[in-house]
Formats: structure tokens, sequence, C-alpha cells
């Protein structure tokens, strides 16, 4: 969905989860410039100190957050389902 909307944003991944998909998925919008990665501390205070800092920065750099939005414009495929879709109808019925 960010990549779609060109969403800038402040990523938290879930700390816990098995195989770090969501922290994987935050370092590639953070690789191209779209986002910002903050540690989850498992701690309400403690993330809203971390995080607080983050979104106060970018919500006052307009500049910044334009930036951000850009950077979308590699990862951005807007045919992504329609090729997938295809992709998909290709296989099933090259195995008929």
């Amino acid at each position: 969905e960010f990549t779609a909307r060109k969403l800038s944003a402040v990523l938290m991944p879930y700390p816990y989860a098995r195989d770090q998909h969501q922290l994987a998925n935050a370092k590639c919008l953070a690789d191209v410039g779209a986002a910002v990665v903050v540690s989850d501390k498992c701690n309400s205070q403690a993330n809203a100190a971390t995080v607080g800092p983050v979104l106060l920065d970018l919500m006052s750099n307009p500049e910044a957050l334009s930036r951000m939005s850009a950077a979308y414009e590699p990862l951005f495929k807007p045919d992504a389902a329609a090729n997938i879709a295809q992709h998909l109808l290709h296989l099933a019925f090259d195995e008929f």
C-alpha cells in the first residue's frame, strides 16, 4: 500500500515475527529512502520516546517528505496486480 500511494512512512516492525518479514519489508523501503525504520522497544513509553522525535522532524520538513515520496519511483509498478494475474493464468493454462 505504501508503494502504490507513495506514502512517506515511519515503520516499527513487529519484533517477534518468526521470519522477521516485517523488518525485511521495512528495510526495502528504508534502503531506497522512502521510509524510516525504528526499533520496537516493546514498551509504549520507550517507543514514544524513540518515534516521537522522528515524526516531529518529518512533520516539520515537507522537503524530506517529498523526497521520501519520490524515492518510491523505482519500486512503483502500476500494473503489478494485472501482471501477476496474467503470469498465474499463463502458468495454470500451460499445465494442461
